[in-house]
């Protein structure tokens, strides 16, 4: 049963991997959009970065960024780097959530 239970967990981690790398690539497409007049060190920037989303790439982000809070919940030990860039996808959340209002 152990190994089974390692097995679904090791699973989950690489899951949780894919959808990091699926939040990326939308973010990154949507970032090479942005005008190059504006910093990347800008507090405009990610706004100008979510504005270029449409309503339902806005909605498939939130969606896989909760399949990730899901996984986490369920895997203990996560590599600090990828942990990171959870939190960052959290606060661009954090900002799509804010232009719906």
């Amino acid at each position: 049963m152990r190994t089974k239970d390692k097995r679904n967990k090791q699973k989950l981690k690489f899951d949780y991997i894919d959808h990091l790398q699926s939040l990326g690539r939308i973010w990154k497409e949507h970032c090479n959009l942005v005008d190059s007049k504006i910093s990347k060190s800008s507090k405009n920037y990610n706004n100008e970065v979510v504005k270029l989303m449409s309503k339902s790439q806005k909605k498939n982000f939130c969606l896989i960024l909760d399949k990730c809070d899901d996984i986490v919940l369920n895997v203990r030990r996560i590599d600090g780097s990828l942990r990171n860039s959870h939190q960052n996808f959290s606060i661009y959340k954090e900002l799509i959530s804010q232009q719906n209002n």
